[in-house]
């Protein structure tokens, strides 16, 4: 994914998930089968969890976290990334030759 970003010349890189439930549930499925009906059957799959699942996929999460913001410690501690500014880590040019 970061070499992708830097092809198209990112600064920065944002790493999040797609989460639904609720009414955004509804509505994001009723956009599916307008306009990708055929990946709606997928979707549903993929999103089709339980309330043990969800708090043990938000522990991960959490979890996950700590590890890429660890990473991303090492990198500022090494030069490939600068301090954040506004929440967004930037790639130093070390950090454009290193993944180059």
């Amino acid at each position: 994914m970061i070499k992708t970003a830097k092809e198209y010349d990112a600064n920065y890189v944002f790493v999040g998930a797609l989460t639904l439930y609720g009414f955004g549930k509804k509505l994001y499925y009723r956009v599916l089968e307008k306009h990708f009906p055929k990946l709606l059957s997928k979707y549903r799959k993929l999103f089709k969890i339980s309330a043990i699942q969800v708090e043990n996929t938000s522990l991960n999460l959490r979890l996950n976290t700590r590890k890429v913001m660890g990473k991303l410690r090492t990198l500022l501690k090494y030069g490939y990334v600068e301090k954040p500014v506004k929440g967004k880590y930037v790639i130093t040019s070390k950090g454009r030759e290193a993944i180059a």
